[in-house]
């Protein structure tokens, strides 16, 4: 089997934080530990590039043979929604890869409608922020924010990784509200006003597909030296900085509510149609009430990153995680 791996690294895209080089994308080094994982692994494994070797690829129609396996990691450019650049174009190579298909990436990119999406779910236990979608230079009136309630955090729409959320995204006036989203809006085309939950964040890492998932762990996060927040979120400054530990869930959990936590992420990774692996996020509040914060359908896959943890949870060393994602979809490609 030949493992291709597919994404942009970090060291190729301006920083989005004035400190350090910080974005969106895994380090190179990050693509180096999948390469070195997949070779303990057995499997012949390069680094073929990101969205523009694609387009090369099918721009020069290459084929590939039947028992090759493209690995995505890939955040894909700058353009909004850029994440389905790479399932787009690996559809039009018709090749096997790793993860979700581009509508199910689409709609996990975009945090409003994946939650209309899951209001589907007839489940007691999973709650729903409430939220406001504002467009392109779209204001909203006061009488829309005071529907939300106050405090509420600004944040886009359309970004992961904390990309745009900062100490001041948490507002509790209309003044400051206004403000954060006309400095928002230049840089994104769709900003969302969102019900802020006062709790703990928490996130399950699912590996595997609906009818087999290998793995369902949850993490737990301590950020700016708590782990329950009143006000704060987890910024970019915090991702940027490494303010944000990260500890197993099961140790600070009831078992009852990492039982629930489990049950509604597979509902909602067979709902949203999700392919291979993902990451849910969560607030969970002082009464233990379970709201759904977003999705990412392609988490990093770095060896200190979450995947650290889930590997600490399940006493299996790194390659063993990049194992059963790769098998994941070969399993599915059967």
């Amino acid at each position: 089997m030949k493992i291709y791996i597919v994404g942009e690294y970090r060291e190729q895209f301006p920083s989005r934080i004035q400190e350090k080089n910080f974005n969106p994308h895994p380090s190179y080094s990050n693509i180096t530990d999948i390469q070195k994982a997949c070779e303990e692994k057995g499997f012949d494994c390069i680094y073929y590039g990101g969205v523009y070797e694609l387009i090369h690829a099918v721009d020069n129609k290459e084929h590939f043979d039947s028992d090759t396996l493209f690995l995505n990691i890939s955040d894909g450019l700058t353009q909004s929604y850029c994440r389905i650049q790479a399932p787009v174009l690996l559809d039009l190579m018709g090749v096997k890869y790793t993860g979700s298909s581009p509508f199910a990436v689409g709609l996990m990119n975009n945090k409003h409608y994946t939650k209309l999406a899951l209001s589907k779910i007839k489940c007691n236990e999973l709650l729903i922020p409430k939220d406001l979608l504002l467009g392109n230079k779209q204001i909203p009136s006061a009488e829309e924010l005071e529907h939300i309630g106050y405090p509420m955090i600004i944040k886009p729409n359309n970004d992961g990784f904390s990309m745009g959320i900062e100490s001041n995204s948490v507002v509790d006036s209309y003044l400051m509200a206004e403000g954060k989203i006309n400095s928002l809006q230049k840089d994104y085309n769709e900003i969302l006003a969102e019900e802020y939950i006062p709790g703990t964040d928490v996130s399950v890492f699912l590996i595997g597909n609906v009818s087999h998932i290998t793995i369902n762990e949850a993490i737990i996060y301590k950020t700016y030296g708590n782990f329950y927040q009143e006000t704060a979120v987890r910024d970019i400054y915090a991702k940027a900085n490494k303010l944000s530990e990260k500890y197993p869930a099961r140790e600070y959990l009831s078992q009852d509510i990492l039982q629930i936590l489990k049950k509604i992420s597979t509902q909602i990774f067979e709902l949203l149609h999700v392919q291979d692996i993902a990451r849910i996020d969560y607030r969970i509040t002082a009464d233990n009430r379970i709201y759904f914060l977003e999705i990412n359908p392609n988490p990093v896959l770095s060896a200190a990153s979450d995947a650290s943890i889930v590997c600490q949870n399940l006493n299996i060393s790194y390659s063993d995680l990049i194992l059963l994602y790769i098998n994941a979809a070969l399993e599915r490609y059967k």
